[in-house]
């Protein structure tokens, strides 16, 4: 199975390697270099022919004189398809926003980065390609001028200033616009590849009416396919002086792009360390095992000279397609050259004495200017309350400080009753070790977020780090669809298994003592109980709709009372989980059958190597494993703080495993259809017991899974400029002994955990140690991203001389063709120049086009090293010529490494940012243990088992139809009849509500003044909708109160105190309120009581609907016909209008007045709304009184 796309793919590659016992084909820090990497075929269009001639065999008597025969030729056209018109980039090469994991993505990486800076003379940029073989999947010459030595590639990198590439606007308008074409952010010219080779210039000579033919194309025609596909292309105007410096040599007549075979080379690297260890080889019979391999393309122009200030340039992959050979007479009269810009960026070059990556790595090196440190808010001058505790006496600025020094960032919260208040918060990555599990017997298994907040009792502010952990894992895991569904299987599956599993036992034990036998073969349930039992279940049946309506229907007035357990359980239950001869049963069984899911088909505990027994156990157990070590944990959950990581900065930290735990009990709390007690959660329990299992079961001899306990942050330029900034990492060696006391070594774990990108700037690294035993960090320029410098200096003239001078440090080399040196040279002489010399700087450079000379550049390296290089013991250096792999070795800045020692072997004290301390492996801690039996256990003893009753026997039960005369059973007589039940939806009734003077409109708000206006709505819970309220069913109804919230309230600051609601009470009967009859129109208009006077009698209490943050209250006044409805809030400060949406509620099965009306005809009741309200910055409070209508009517 493929690795890339795991996570986990640095762990999970070094476990294969183990149990394969293979080894990557590089170490940490080797590379191999090649000089070119031909494809099998070029690309272009191929045509396969087959001949196939049959001869008889010669000593076939019946058959060797007859001739031979041909067969039909067979021939087949195919294309080799490359990229020709565009190459596409990874997100880390800052262009092109596709996926970085997207293997179609060409580029990896370009330096200078884009928008980013460096030495303007100094530096030679280059581009790193994903595929070896891109520079050289076309041919752009038919000349080979050292066969099998060198190739040349299909495009070359070139840099120019903007000057170089702008256009006056007449030649905008001649050149491009009458083609449509547009142009870029690089000064080129976007257009369609159809159009490409019609370019030219369309401006007229004004005397003689002819183009004035001022651009030459050499572009070759693009083929059909890209035509009718509207492939996009992208091409720039180079100026004809320039073109011809680069491409034409001096006393020539031709273009030559021989000279660029030595600007592209091959790199094999080894990846352990780099972000491109996610694409690392595979396939160990490739022999590149553990390796990545690219091409890289490096420019022989140099930026600019004599910059005083930042200056940018523009770089361009430009192909060589049609250039070689062409006569430089087609260039008379031209001002510029048309190229194929394939890939470009910008970036800026910088005067000399700048900033470089030198500086940038001591300063993330140094703990005095800051850039090392632990993951906190600095505290400078003294702030610091080391060693002072945590006691009550400290002044509260201290503890603020401390709790800073552990981490904690203030946050706005919002309580569960809607409250604003403040909090503090820390994510899983904290500056001090914290112990695990917590203190005091805090065990994290909860069904609530909200149970794991902790009150600091010193600063009076709630710790919610745990409960947003919790919060957060039930997020993502909902989010996770396929994990999601493998949870709800797994934690259905593993209790049915165990409850299946504790009857049976329970009524084997019945039948084992009513048969007096031992028998493990007894019935679990005789067919003869099964159908004695029938009887029962029809009985059951029969009660169901009473036993529903006990615990709740929809017209039922418990139904908003959530189901409780039986106090009580009957004797003869024996297979609920509310039995205790079942409960006592269930940990156990639940715990058996979790394990033999959690088994692989060759009967060792599952893992990602093996196949599983059950896939979704192991769907979840990898989802987990993931999450343990912070896969898909947003950033500011990470880091609450941006000022915890400053620029150019690295952050040691923790992690705190009570974070991860309680984000995992988030994720398995879902699905948790049977219990409300997390104690009796035996499922979830079980699946922490076998992750627990599976991080303390060796893979192979003492490994076992590595899991994240320490790591730091880098964020700095350097990961933009170097995406694969190498990360290395050392510990002290630990043995183990065996059973007779002889050393083992322990086997090999992974240095790295996880490296994974925050975001361009910013990578987090994990390790499985923290100091001491994580003794050194080593953060290198990677192998196949280093920087290359055109000479070491550039000297002014010496004496006697006119022409400056360059200074180049030749360096050792070793191309012996052998795999390894042997014996190998000592580091010291390795890096030693072998020559330091200066040369003229003509003899090199081409001063005024800022170009190398690039073959006399070359052969200068091959000569110095053939000179200089030893030859005994044997000769390290056998290159027959210049080699393109040699001369990038040689343009190579040296390679730096920061190194950090986090032990001194000579000093036991540390630095600030060491943070000692021990940091056991991880271990999930279920609120209940399997095997301690907890004090609710104890308490409750379980019963015996009742004595097994006989099989009962009756009378088969037939069921026939009445039309034949047969026996009809009345099942009137079985069941009680059925009642009426009503499926009812709300319509809202609107109140009209509506006060004096005001003349608000629109969205304008209203004035403070002027009373603030709601939307009411009384709605019946009815079907079909209707907009009046039915007065002539018979059962009672249930009426929603809408309460919405004017949004143009918000806009000035009322705080609403409570809303009281008047409904008017009464009955048919009362005086003035007898049924009018039919044509007596003008009276529909008289008020009437809505309620009944007897609505009050086992009503159950009005409910809100959705916002906790209030309270409703009810009351009656008999005396003066009123049911009084208050909605109050919880907090006596009142709620802010600016947060207040709605404060709807339920008023539940109440009657209406049975008013006979006739169809057609509405009845009135008047509804009091009064609000009181309160000027956020005022005392004072506002009442004010509105006034609605409700409609009746018959159904």
């Amino acid at each position: 199975m493929s690795l890339r796309g795991q996570y986990r793919h640095l762990t999970l590659r070094h476990e294969r390697h183990l149990l394969d016992g293979t080894r990557p084909a590089l170490e940490p820090g080797e590379a191999q270099f090649s000089s070119f990497y031909l494809p099998s075929l070029p690309a272009g269009e191929y045509s396969l022919r087959i001949d196939q001639t049959v001869k008889p065999p010669k000593n076939d008597p019946r058959h060797k004189d007859s001739p031979a025969q041909k067969a039909p030729t067979a021939e087949r056209k195919f294309e080799v398809i490359a990229p020709e018109w565009a190459l596409g980039a990874a997100v880390d090469a800052g262009v092109s926003p596709g996926d970085e994991g997207d293997e179609s993505a060409v580029v990896l990486s370009v330096f200078p980065a884009p928008g980013h800076t460096a030495p303007s003379f100094a530096t030679l940029a280059h581009m790193v390609l994903r595929d070896p073989q891109m520079p050289w999947v076309r041919r752009v010459s038919e000349e080979d001028p050292e066969p099998g030595k060198s190739v040349i590639p299909w495009f070359a990198l070139l840099v120019f200033t903007a000057e170089e590439l702008a256009l006056s606007e007449e030649e905008d308008d001649s050149y491009f616009k009458p083609f449509g074409a547009k142009i870029s952010d690089t000064l080129g010219w976007d257009t369609l590849a159809g159009i490409v080779r019609n370019i030219k210039d369309t401006a007229k000579d004004e005397d003689t009416g002819k183009d004035k033919d001022r651009l030459a194309n050499f572009i070759p025609k693009a083929n059909p396919l890209d035509i009718a596909a509207k492939t996009k292309a992208s091409v720039i105007a180079v100026p004809t002086s320039l073109f011809t410096k680069i491409f034409v040599k001096q006393g020539e007549n031709t273009c030559d792009v021989t000279p660029f075979r030595f600007m592209s080379h091959v790199r094999t690297v080894a990846t352990e360390g780099m972000m491109s260890a996610e694409f690392a080889e595979e396939d160990v019979e490739s022999g590149k095992v553990g390796t990545a391999t690219f091409s890289i393309v490096v420019s022989h122009r140099l930026g600019p000279t004599n910059v005083d200030v930042p200056t940018p340039v523009l770089a361009h992959l430009v192909s060589l397609q049609g250039i070689d050979k062409q006569s430089s007479s087609k260039l008379d009269g031209k001002n510029h050259v048309l190229m194929k810009s394939l890939y470009s960026w910008t970036y800026t070059t910088l005067p000399p004495d700048s900033v470089d990556i030198r500086t940038s790595l001591r300063h993330l090196g140094s703990v005095e200017e800051g850039g090392l440190s632990v993951l906190r808010t600095d505290l400078r001058d003294g702030n610091s309350t080391k060693n002072k505790g945590y006691s009550t006496n400290v002044d509260i600025s201290d503890i603020i400080t401390k709790r800073q020094e552990d981490g904690y960032t203030l946050t706005r919260h919002r309580t569960v009753t809607g409250e604003q208040t403040a909090a503090i918060y820390r994510g899983p990555l904290v500056p001090t070790y914290v112990k695990h599990p917590l203190p005091n017997g805090i065990l994290i298994q909860s069904n609530f977020g909200t149970d794991l907040e902790i009150l600091d009792p010193n600063l009076g502010l709630m710790d919610i780090s745990y409960a947003s952990a919790w919060n957060l894992g039930k997020t993502l895991a909902l989010s996770d669809r396929s994990f999601t569904s493998a949870l709800a299987r797994l934690r259905t599956s593993i209790p049915s298994q165990a409850l299946n599993k504790a009857r049976q036992n329970v009524f084997q034990q019945l039948r084992t003592r009513a048969n007096n036998t031992t028998s493990a073969q007894t019935t679990y349930m005789p067919q003869a109980e099964l159908t004695s039992d029938i009887l029962d279940v029809v009985t059951a049946l029969n009660s169901l709709n009473d036993s529903v309506h006990t615990y709740g229907t929809a017209t039922s007035t418990n139904r908003w009372r959530r189901r409780e357990p039986l106090d009580e359980i009957e004797a003869s239950d024996l297979s609920s989980l509310n039995s205790p001869h079942i409960a006592s049963e269930m940990e156990s069984l639940t715990l058996e059958f979790a394990a033999s899911s959690a088994l692989a088909v060759n009967g060792k505990p599952y893992n990602f190597h093996a196949v599983p027994v059950n896939t979704d156990y192991a769907k979840v157990q990898e989802w987990i494993l993931n999450k343990l070590q912070l896969d898909g944990i947003p950033a500011h959950y990470l880091l609450p703080d941006p000022s915890h990581l400053p620029l150019e900065t690295l952050r040691f930290f923790h992690i705190d495993a009570n974070w991860t735990e309680a984000f995992i009990d988030g994720a398995l709390s879902l699905a948790n259809h049977s219990v409300d007690n997390p104690a009796k959660d035996f499922a979830r329990t079980a699946i922490k017991e076998m992750l627990n299992r599976h991080l303390t079961t060796p893979t192979k001899d003492n490994y076992i899974q590595q899991m994240p306990v320490y790591g730091c942050l880098l964020r700095s330029q350097l990961l933009v400029q170097f995406p694969d900034l190498t990360i290395g990492a050392t510990f002290q060696e630990k043995v183990h002994f065996n059973s007779n006391g002889e050393p083992v070594p322990e086997t090999p774990k992974a240095p790295i955990l996880v490296q994974r990108k925050l975001a361009t700037d910013i990578m987090l690294i994990l390790f499985d140690r923290a100091p001491p035993a994580l003794t050194s960090l080593t953060f290198t320029l990677p192998a196949h991203q280093q920087t290359f410098i055109a000479a070491t200096r550039f000297l002014p003239p010496t004496s006697g001389e006119v022409e400056n001078r360059v200074e180049i440090f030749h360096k050792r080399i070793y191309a012996t063709g052998e795999q390894n040196l042997d014996p190998k040279p000592p580091h010291e002489e390795r890096i030693k120049p072998i020559v330091e010399s200066t040369y003229k700087t003509s003899d090199l450079f081409d001063w005024d086009a800022r170009t190398l000379k690039i073959e006399a550049y070359a052969k200068l390296v091959h000569k110095t090293l053939k000179d200089n290089m030893p030859t005994s013991p044997m000769e390290q250096y056998q290159e027959e010529g210049p080699k393109a792999a040699v001369f990038a070795l040689q343009l190579n800045e040296p390679i730096y490494t920061l190194v950090i020692r986090t032990q001194s072997s000579s000093s036991s004290s540390s630095d600030e940012w060491q943070v000692l301390g021990s940091s056991p492996s991880f271990e999930f801690h279920p609120r209940r243990r399997v095997g301690a039996a907890s004090k609710s256990d104890s308490a409750v003893p379980v019963p015996p088992l009742p004595e097994p009753c006989p099989a009962r026997s009756f009378p088969a039960i037939k069921l026939m139809s009445g039309k034949h005369g047969s026996e009809v059973v009345d099942w009137v007589d079985v069941l009680p009849k059925k009642k009426q039940v009503v499926v009812i939806r709300p319509k809202p009734l609107t109140l009209h509500l509506s006060h004096k003077n005001n003349n608000n409109a629109g969205n304008k708000a209203p004035e403070p003044t002027a009373q603030p206006e709601f939307t009411i709505t009384i709605s019946p819970i009815r079907n079909p909708p209707a907009d009046f309220i039915p007065t002539n069913r018979p059962i009672p109804s249930d009426l929603v109160f809408g309460i919405i919230i004017d949004p143009r309230l918000g806009k000035w600051n009322y705080r609403l105190m409570r809303i009281e609601i008047q409904v008017k009470i009464g009955e048919i009967d009362d005086p003035d309120h007898n049924t009018l009859p039919p044509d007596n129109n003008d009276d529909e208009e008289k008020d009437r009581p809505l309620l009944r006077s007897n609505s009050q009698d086992n009503a159950p209490p009005p409910v809100m609907l959705s916002n906790l943050r209030f309270n409703v209250l009810r009351s009656y006044d008999t005396k003066l016909g009123f049911l009084n409805l208050t909605v109050v809030p919880r907090t006596s400060f009142g709620v802010n209008m600016e947060t207040l949406n709605e404060a709807s509620f339920l008023l539940p099965m109440v009657d209406i007045v049975p008013w006979k009306i006739p169809k057609g005809r509405r009845f009135q009741s008047k509804v009091g709304v009064t609000s009181f309200m309160r000027l956020v910055d005022a005392d004072k409070e506002l009442v004010f009184r509105h006034d609605g209508i409700v409609y009746m009517g018959c159904e």
